[in-house]
């Protein structure tokens, strides 16, 4: 028996719907965390939840061989290259873990390479650079890539996930006699758009980058990575996370905290957590130049 593999509209139709699945579950792990421990633990593990969140939700459908709700949604069925056999369960582990903790874990790895680098006393100092820079731009890169290969699913919809790529998981369409074909072009002429964007991106960041890299050889100083974002002020810790300052925020009584941390507790408490001063979100500041 053939069967009909399933097109980019039920897969895409698929991974939103489980990523709304995702981030219910998410809200329900915070508000326990929240009852059990607090605002201030609430906040702190906040980002650890999703990632909690991320893992239940499949460990309890697809490390089983079961269809998710978005699957099961849409009609779709992982299957191995071959189209007619399941996944194994290493593949479907492998996948899970790549998917949850992929991004995560090659980005703690080059963070680890670079303070390697940065505290080995060995290399000469013009190495040393050199060795930063290749790191700074595989951080940079592996974003990158996860857009790139949304634009290629766009184009061929295969896999709309890179972990199902890397592991070689298809999709099967059950009811093949819903397919829909109408939209394929207009999912082609997506991909080709998001080519032609990411395209000009990637030549931005990399003016970007080769400026800073001479300015700062310019400067005499080594080409550390610079985080994109919020500005972190180093050696201020917030008493919330107890974390660098994040976007440095002052409350009416003169306390700081991180802009997410500050707005997130008034949320349950409109109270300044170390003075219990009453707080309105709307009077917290930003400081532009705290240091």
């Amino acid at each position: 028996m053939s069967f009909v593999r399933a097109g980019p509209a039920e897969i895409l139709r698929s991974s939103q719907k489980d990523d709304t699945i995702i981030k219910k579950l998410e809200q329900i792990l915070e508000n326990i965390l929240l009852g059990l421990k607090g605002p201030r633990m609430s906040i702190k593990y906040k980002n650890k939840l999703h990632y909690l969140a991320h893992l239940l939700y499949f460990a309890n459908s697809t490390l089983y061989g079961l269809q998710t709700l978005g699957e099961e949604y849409t009609g779709i069925v992982q299957v191995d290259n071959s189209l007619r056999h399941m996944p194994s369960f290493l593949q479907r582990s492998l996948m899970i873990l790549l998917d949850c903790f992929g991004s995560t874990l090659a980005t703690s790895l080059l963070t680890m390479m670079e303070h390697i680098v940065l505290e080995n006393n060995d290399l000469i100092p013009d190495a040393k650079i050199k060795l930063l820079n290749v790191l700074c731009i595989f951080k940079k890169i592996i974003p990158f890539v996860s857009h790139v290969h949304k634009a290629y699913f766009y184009c061929r919809w295969n896999t709309y996930h890179l972990s199902k790529r890397i592991t070689g998981t298809n999709y099967i369409l059950i009811r093949y006699w819903l397919k829909d074909r109408q939209t394929l072009y207009g999912f082609k002429f997506l991909g080709i758009i998001t080519f032609i964007n990411l395209l000009i991106l990637a030549e931005q960041s990399s003016k970007e980058f080769i400026t800073s890299g001479r300015n700062t050889s310019a400067e005499g100083h080594s080409l550390l990575p610079i985080n994109s974002g919020t500005k972190q002020t180093p050696g201020k810790i917030c008493s919330m996370c107890l974390n660098n300052i994040n976007g440095p925020s002052c409350t009416p009584c003169g306390h700081v905290f991180c802009w997410t941390c500050i707005l997130e507790w008034l949320n349950n408490d409109n109270k300044c957590p170390i003075c219990r001063e009453k707080v309105v979100a709307s009077r917290v500041v930003q400081l532009m130049n705290y240091c």
